[in-house]
């Protein structure tokens, strides 16, 4: 998991994100968009299950796409 939250945080450094979760029972969806000055996101997802108080599944999913100056 470390390696696709390094992936996505090097993919939009220092970006501006927007996040909308929704929660029911043990699992988070995680809808959100992020800018930065050389990308940008505005499909992101994400899908946390958890168990005993700690993540035991996650899925992410979106488009990267160069910002435009």
């Amino acid at each position: 998991m470390k390696e696709g939250i390094g992936r996505l945080l090097a993919d939009l450094p220092d970006a501006d994100w927007q996040l909308t979760p929704q929660f029911a029972g043990n699992v988070l969806f995680l809808q959100w968009t992020a800018a930065s000055t050389t990308h940008h996101v505005t499909d992101g997802t994400d899908t946390f299950v958890f168990r005993d108080d700690l993540i035991s599944a996650q899925t992410v999913r979106y488009t990267l796409s160069p910002s435009t100056a």
